[in-house]
């Protein structure tokens, strides 16, 4: 009988091609013919009023939970259908459950943002810089052209030419010299304005130096000293920097550099260990819990297995029956606890389906072996011994995951204990 770990690759298949999300029973008819038909036959046909508790369809939900990202959305959601009709191997049926969960393997892809229009320099929303549309005679093929956005030079916008102003004058010249709107005598008016002021301050500053040179001249020859106007000046010589300085400064910035790797790796090193604590704990709790249903489980299966050699013997016998009805209500409730556990460590997810889908044949066909006994039906003991056969067969392979688990549990414990 195939487990949800046999058929893992096909149902990774079946997402792999399809950017939309699929629930069970879509997975289940879009899987290879030989493939489905072998899962529908073992299993039973899914959905309302099959009568199967564990049906094709929630083996293909068990293989999806294994090989899903996360059970969190977007890659699992829960969609209310309003009971939809499906088809599976053309063959209609209706969802067991009205709100069902629906898989994907990859999140949806951002959404194209919407072309924009570039922006014009020079233009404003009052008054866009556009280009008028070309004339068409009547009687032509006409169509339409969109606006054509036209571009201006620097020089003839205003509020370039404001800060060219207010920052570097010259190149506000430069620009009314370029621009087209203006005439010469316009272009020479301004120029004027603000060249003059610049030329008669050049020309008073060199004759104030002139004037002061005179004069240094006239001082150094009545004192007898001779300065010739053509000695190139002495400037003070920078105080040069002491290498050790230069040393010092490199070693404090590598020092710096080190001390700031040193605290990133201390940080890495603390979130990687609070992860392997918080995995190790996760695996402890579910092998404690475990450990003890399982436990509970085998001993419940001996006792009922000792009752059940001392038969027919003791059919008549009620205190035999009332020990029986004890140990199968003690299993099935054991097979209970363990259908409902919850956070299964990745590195457990095997040994769980083995032992979850033991726990559902087991409560299956466990009740239908004790109404055979105490009425004496064979016809009820053959059908549930085969289910019951099969249970027992994943209950061995259960203990084997577990002994499994159990040494990798110990060897992770003992490497981050040698860690620390």
């Amino acid at each position: 009988m195939l487990l949800p770990s046999d058929i893992r690759s096909a149902v990774v298949e079946v997402l792999s091609a399809t950017e939309n999300s699929l629930c069970s029973y879509q997975i289940l008819d879009r899987l290879p013919a030989c493939l489905r038909n072998q899962i529908i036959a073992e299993r039973g046909f899914p959905g309302a009023g099959s009568g199967h508790s564990y049906s094709a369809a929630s083996l293909i939900t068990d293989a999806v939970e294994l090989v899903l990202p996360s059970l969190e959305p977007p890659y699992r959601i829960y969609i209310d259908t309003g009971r939809t009709t499906y088809h599976i191997a053309g063959r209609a049926l209706l969802a067991g459950n009205q709100a069902i969960a629906f898989y994907r393997l990859r999140p949806p892809a951002a959404p194209v943002p919407a072309p924009t229009i570039p922006t014009v320099h020079g233009a404003t929303p009052d008054n866009p810089i556009i280009a008028p549309r070309p004339h068409y005679a009547p009687g032509k093929q006409t169509f339409y052209s969109p606006p054509v956005i036209e571009r201006r030079p620097w020089y003839e916008t205003k509020r370039w030419m404001i800060l060219a102003l207010i920052f570097f004058w010259p190149v506000f010249l430069n620009g009314i010299w370029k621009n087209s709107r203006l005439s010469k005598n316009a272009k020479w008016t301004v120029i004027s304005i603000f060249a003059l002021p610049t030329l008669l301050g050049v020309f008073s500053a060199a004759f104030s130096s002139h004037d002061g040179q005179s004069s240094g001249e006239k001082n150094s020859l009545s004192g007898h000293v001779v300065v010739s106007a053509s000695s190139p000046p002495v400037f003070a010589k920078p105080t040069p920097v002491p290498k050790r300085d230069v040393a010092a400064k490199k070693q404090e910035a590598v020092t710096v550099k080190r001390r700031e790797e040193q605290s990133r790796n201390e940080a890495q090193a603390e979130e990687k260990s609070a992860r392997w604590q918080e995995r190790l704990q996760a695996e402890k709790t579910y092998v404690e819990e475990i450990t003890e249903l399982q436990g509970g489980l085998g001993e419940g299966f001996g006792k009922l297995n000792n009752f059940l050699h001392q038969y027919p013997a003791k059919f008549g016998d009620r205190q035999w029956h009332e020990e029986i009805m004890v140990a199968s209500v003690g299993i099935l409730l054991i097979c209970k606890s363990i259908q409902e556990v919850h956070d299964v460590p990745e590195n457990e997810r095997r040994h769980y389906a083995l032992l979850k889908e033991m726990s559902q044949l087991t409560s299956e066909n466990l009740p239908k072996l004790v109404d055979g006994i105490n009425q004496q039906d064979s016809e009820k003991l053959n059908s549930a011994l085969p289910g019951l056969k099969k249970a027992g067969e994943l209950m061995v392979a259960a203990n084997e995951e577990l002994a499994n688990v159990k040494s990798r549990f110990l060897a992770d414990a003992k490497m981050e204990g040698q860690s620390q």
